[in-house]
């Protein structure tokens, strides 16, 4: 992460000036919000903390002073994203600032259903809906589905992306998705959707996809593989050698 220069930890993607940012961001999203006092918070004690700490940190603090309905909380966010300051082009490690909310949206917007689900969709190009999206699946996991499937016809290739980097079984950082672990017909019937997809950086998620179903079900993901290569391309022989590396390794 970041240039030679600038050895700098993930974590710092989430520092003082990363806080500060997301509380104009926030302030433009509520109008009523109280910047100081998430920030103050948000601070507390942040610098002992790595990552995902923080990241929960600044999160809670967010439940803490914006407003308590959580669909006009989230609405206030979605309304402030074409003014979404992201923070300077060539700092690699910027997305970080948009993590807690993310976790914000996940953990009050998983009693709204499909609304908090599509909320995420329509923020994952500020950093990516990934993680928060597998709460809802799990939860509901037809109906949440039915909006992945969806969102594999998307024009922004960021939310195409989503569709399979948020279902995949065994995806790091995260926790399984244990349903798709042990059977992962639905997660195959969106990487058919995408494996054409014009985007490398789509397809390269179908590969991972396909090489995290290959650590469970060997055969299936072969079969997708030969399948897909009935009408071979450049594009498909890529993933499908991808996909069974680690096969091909064992």
């Amino acid at each position: 992460m970041g240039g030679h220069h600038q050895r700098r930890a993930m974590k710092d993607g989430l520092d003082s000036v990363a806080i500060r940012r997301l509380a104009d961001n926030l302030k433009r999203a509520h109008t009523d919000f109280d910047a100081d006092g998430f920030v103050t918070l948000a601070m507390t004690g942040l610098e002992e903390l790595e990552l995902k700490a923080r990241v929960a940190q600044v999160a809670a603090a967010m439940g803490r002073y914006l407003q308590p309905d959580p669909k006009e909380a989230i609405a206030g966010i979605l309304g402030a994203v074409p003014e979404w300051d992201r923070g300077p082009a060539g700092d690699s490690l910027r997305g970080f600032a948009t993590w807690p909310v993310f976790v914000f949206v996940e953990t009050v917007g998983l009693a709204l259903g499909e609304f908090g689900l599509r909320a995420l969709g329509q923020l994952t190009h500020l950093f990516s809906a990934e993680f928060a999206i597998r709460s809802f699946i799990k939860k509901n996991t037809e109906a949440s589905m039915a909006v992945v499937n969806e969102w594999a016809s998307h024009p922004d290739e960021e939310v195409r992306r989503l569709a399979s980097e948020g279902i995949r079984p065994r995806l790091p950082w995260a926790g399984k998705l244990t349903q798709f672990v042990q059977d992962p017909t639905m997660v195959i019937e969106v990487l058919d959707k995408l494996v054409d997809d014009e985007s490398l950086y789509v397809r390269r998620s179908v590969a991972n996809n396909l090489s995290d179903i290959a650590a469970d079900h060997p055969d299936l993901a072969v079969a997708t593989c030969k399948r897909w290569l009935k009408t071979p391309t450049a594009e498909r022989r890529w993933i499908a050698k991808r996909a069974t590396r680690n096969l091909i390794k064992s």
